[in-house]
């Protein structure tokens, strides 16, 4: 069992940074929405 919570660390790590920039820059994950028209 700790070999595979081993292998999952660096995902994990990966996955919260990219909640980080998701949550405190909007801008991030509102590009696709104003290049297709449906935010302003």
């Amino acid at each position: 069992m700790t070999t595979i919570a081993r292998a999952i660390v660096p995902f994990l790590a990966v996955e919260i940074v990219v909640i980080f920039l998701i949550t405190y820059f909007p801008a991030i994950s509102m590009t696709i929405p104003r290049l297709t028209g449906f935010a302003n």
